[in-house]
């Protein structure tokens, strides 16, 4: 089964009202906790984030969560193991913890390929797979693209998800423009084509490993896209995902600086009661 969801930054979550009750409503099922060292402490974050877990686990919602961590230094994967190491088995112990996303955004500016991540991967899996048997979700490429996609052989098991954020356009993306900037330049015609390009490795990897697990943890627009562009953006890249078994998350809930087209968003929540006609990555 394909997940489809929010990525939640705990803090702002709570600034913003977010509420457990209001993602049930859309018909989410997944909620992936992204603690950002930076903003607050991981410590602060993590307990941001365990009063999320703790508050739909006590509503006895369905919503499972995927926690992540970004480090100021995202090329210190000893230090990324080490905080694992330390709190997962207190995560572990709640019921709707559906997996790790281990690494947020991974970086070697020196070559995208990423030799050293690529190198490190199957031995950070093993050293987690010891720890837990939730699902383990790897971004592969650098800084969370699908950069490294082409050098990539599947390594894990069948709770290994391999994943890639997609900020594509980039221009048009919440990551894309600067802060308050607004974009004047009208969306490509041929849209799709634009974005199975600048994707053409995450799709060849889905093709030539069919039965790989993949995800996009974080996949967004600015807030300042006009709505009907904001929907065609989803109208076309979610049927790309869709039909090809990709599960995905919306990056942020609440959004008060990505605010989504939130009555398109439901439509493709609204499958998560569904099976995907197409295409069933495993995900459970």
């Amino acid at each position: 089964m394909i997940k489809r969801g929010f990525s939640v930054e705990p803090h702002f979550y709570h600034r913003e009202g977010g509420s457990i009750e209001e993602l049930e409503s859309w018909g989410v099922n997944l909620v992936r906790l992204h603690l950002i060292e930076g903003y607050r402490t991981l410590e602060q974050g993590y307990s941001d984030a365990m009063r999320i877990a703790l508050d739909a686990f006590a509503r006895g919602s369905d919503i499972k969560f995927l926690w992540n961590i970004r480090m100021e230094c995202s090329c210190d994967y000893r230090a990324h193991l080490a905080w694992w190491q330390e709190k997962i088995n207190w995560i572990d112990t709640l019921p709707n913890t559906w997996g790790y996303d281990v690494v947020n955004e991974p970086q070697e500016p020196q070559d995208k390929s990423m030799p050293q991540w690529r190198a490190v991967m199957p031995t950070f899996h093993q050293a987690m797979r010891h720890m837990t048997d939730k699902y383990l979700v790897f971004q592969t490429g650098h800084h969370g693209t699908d950069s490294a996609f082409e050098h990539i052989v599947p390594f894990g098991d069948e709770k290994t998800v391999y994943a890639c954020n997609i900020y594509t356009p980039w221009l048009w993306t919440s990551q894309g423009l600067n802060k308050g900037g607004k974009t004047g330049k009208p969306f490509p015609t041929d849209l799709e084509r634009e974005i199975r390009e600048e994707k053409a490795r995450l799709l060849h990897f889905r093709d030539k490993w069919p039965d790989a697990n993949l995800m996009v943890p974080e996949l967004g627009l600015s807030k300042h896209i006009p709505d009907e562009d904001a929907e065609r953006w989803l109208d076309t890249l979610l049927p790309i995902l869709e039909d090809s078994g990709i599960s995905w998350c919306w990056h942020v809930y609440p959004g008060e600086r990505n605010r989504p087209p939130r009555e398109r968003l439901k439509h493709y929540f609204a499958l998560n009661s569904q099976r995907n006609p197409v295409h069933d990555s495993g995900h459970s």
